[in-house]
């Protein structure tokens, strides 16, 4: 670490903190988070207010949290849990194969199996909710033939890190990256490069809530008005495959849910459906587990804004790509 690097808390919780964790047997590494956590939200004032905001944040859009006890526990979960979601899929670094997915429950696999038997790929459909990174971990871990369609992320395992960065084989991954600010053409290019994969019976992982200025317009997490892109549903009507919603969330003892839906197809006369029924289950899982949903309640891509007419640019893209 250099000098600067000592400065900022990401350092010292990625480079130091994460990986003595990593060396412990689950159960105690995912107290020793739960207890960071927990002790920032006491003794660090601004790690305080952010958590009183996001319990604000939470009871505003779910009309949840009435009462002082329901807010007092709901604080105390997601102060536990703030640790969990940022240390995202690091702790099954230093795991093999078999230890990895010894930490991870499948819940729907058949789904997945079903949707893919035919030679067809597979759109899966995720959210940037829990334990979402490590849910593209465990994927890879399994042997899914997958590809990830997303905006590259920070501070994941070197394992997750190198599978995002391969340029081996048919319809690289690297290839099938997203930018927020990156050039039409190359945007077209992703999503042609998604379309091939999943049209080769490749599985392909991307997100359904990105929020995007000028995407589609939605009422959302209460009621509230976001845009989001809605390329995932030109993909799916462009490759002809089916759907399936999928939901990850950390579990008691440093374990991991996995949760896959019913595949689901998108009626190319009516994708607002299917982005519909998508975010409505996005909604039902939030209002189940709401401490896992520290993105929604924290990041500002999530906070309410006034919609935006017009379609996404990736969106377009993928339309002309049909």
């Amino acid at each position: 670490m250099t000098a600067r690097d000592l400065l900022t808390w990401k350092s010292w919780f990625y480079q130091l903190t994460l990986p003595r964790l990593a060396r412990l047997d689950p159960q105690r590494a995912d107290h020793a988070l739960a207890a960071i956590g927990r002790g920032l939200d006491a003794l660090y004032w601004p790690r305080h207010q952010a958590i009183d905001h996001a319990v604000d944040r939470a009871a505003a859009c779910l009309g949840l949290l009435n009462d002082s006890r329901s807010r007092r526990q709901f604080r105390h979960a997601l102060a536990a849990n703030a640790p969990r979601f940022l240390a995202r899929d690091v702790l099954l670094e230093s795991l093999d194969d078999s230890g990895a997915l010894a930490r991870v429950d499948f819940d729907g696999w058949h789904h997945v199996e079903s949707a893919m038997d035919d030679g067809r790929g597979v759109l899966l459909v995720g959210a940037h909710f829990g334990a979402y990174l490590t849910a593209l971990h465990a994927l890879y871990r399994r042997g899914l033939p997958l590809r990830v369609q997303l905006q590259r992320p920070q501070h994941v395992s070197a394992f997750l890190r190198d599978r995002l960065d391969d340029r081996v084989g048919p319809q690289p991954q690297a290839e099938l990256l997203l930018k927020r600010r990156m050039p039409p053409a190359d945007a077209a290019r992703a999503l042609l490069n998604a379309r091939a994969a999943l049209r080769s019976g490749l599985a392909v992982a991307t997100f359904g809530d990105v929020t995007w200025p000028g995407g589609r317009s939605v009422s959302w997490l209460g009621g509230h008005p976001y845009t989001l892109q809605s390329a995932w549903l030109d993909l799916a009507i462009a490759a002809g495959v089916p759907v399936v919603p999928m939901f990850a969330i950390h579990q008691p003892g440093g374990r991991y849910r996995v949760i896959f839906d019913p595949p689901r197809h998108v009626d190319p006369k009516r994708p607002e459906a299917a982005q519909a029924a998508f975010l409505a289950r996005v909604e039902q899982i939030v209002r189940a587990y709401p401490h896992e949903a520290l993105a929604y309640w924290t990041w500002p891509a999530y906070r309410p804004v006034v919609a935006s007419s017009g379609e996404a640019l990736l969106s377009k893209h993928a339309q002309a790509a049909a």
